[in-house]
């Protein structure tokens, strides 16, 4: 087996929880891009870190001595760069709760400097709800779970979404945010849902952040009411879907001067109505 430079890999560190002295059973801490100089992923750590995005908060059991710490060193010596390691936290508030309270979560409220997962537990589906200026790193959200930006909030990524489920930007007449900080990925096969025309999709805190770039990966929708990008302070690439599907509403796509790389589909449908403003550089389908 051999990996090459992008290729996902897993990071994973021993459970507190497990005793020392029995086996050790290893959680997700965090994801990244390992870069592996064309050589073989060593047989010891296939195990470890040949994992999928689908299983990313999957448990496994392995070596006791494969602390996060060593293997960092050990594919160091080997050639990887090592991972920043965020933090994680789990939602644990149950079916339905909001974002800024501490308890909600198993390691405290998500931040810039965390990973956040809702919710791990596939037994129940779960509604979160950010009532507050809501900051985080990596963003997982389970099939069948919703995270929901009320109205006048606004959520700031400085990593990447892996959405199987639903995420919406909930404004009711007030300005909304989902703000892309960098190059934001939106993957998996769930939606980003924009509900009505004070939605937005940039970071509206750095207007000069011609910088920040949305990708919507394949498999991925983004569909609704709203605006993604406003002046010149988006790149946006769509490789899935972006689906202006209300009945007499409008999805406004404004991607900044180096135009709208579109290799998916931008469609309207339902008798809404799509609206590029800016050009289109790439080979995918629109059809308003």
């Amino acid at each position: 087996m051999s990996v090459k430079p992008g290729d996902l890999f897993i990071f994973f560190a021993r459970n507190p929880n497990t005793p020392a002295n029995q086996g050790s059973e290893f959680q997700f801490l965090s994801t990244t891009n390992f870069l592996y100089l064309g050589k073989t992923l060593p047989m010891k750590y296939r195990r470890l870190l040949m994992r999928k995005a689908s299983q990313w908060t999957k448990r496994m059991s392995v070596p006791r001595l494969l602390r996060a710490g060593a293997i960092a060193v050990a594919l160091g010596g080997a050639g990887y760069v090592a991972p920043v390691a965020y933090a994680q936290t789990v939602w644990q508030g149950g079916a339905s709760g909001n974002w800024n309270v501490n308890g909600n979560w198993s390691a405290g409220i998500p931040n810039s400097g965390s990973n956040a997962f809702i919710d791990s537990d596939g037994s129940i589906n779960t509604t979160v709800f950010v009532n507050t200026f809501g900051q985080v790193n990596n963003l997982t959200i389970d099939a069948g779970d919703t995270l929901h930006i009320n109205n006048a909030q606004r959520l700031s990524v400085f990593g990447g979404v892996f959405n199987d489920g639903l995420l919406q930007i909930g404004t009711v007449g007030s300005a909304t945010y989902f703000q892309p900080i960098g190059t934001t990925t939106l993957s998996g096969s769930g939606v980003l849902e924009l509900m009505g025309a004070q939605a937005w999709i940039y970071d509206n805190q750095n207007l000069n952040a011609a910088s920040d770039h949305l990708i919507n990966s394949a498999g991925h929708t983004i569909r609704g009411v709203g605006n993604i990008g406003f002046g010149n302070t988006l790149q946006i690439t769509n490789q899935g879907v972006i689906d202006a599907n209300v009945l007499g509403g409008t999805l406004n796509v404004t991607p900044n001067g180096l135009g709208m790389v579109n290799t998916g589909v931008m469609r309207a449908s339902n008798g809404g109505n799509l609206n590029l403003n800016g050009a289109n550089l790439g080979a995918g389908v629109i059809d308003n």
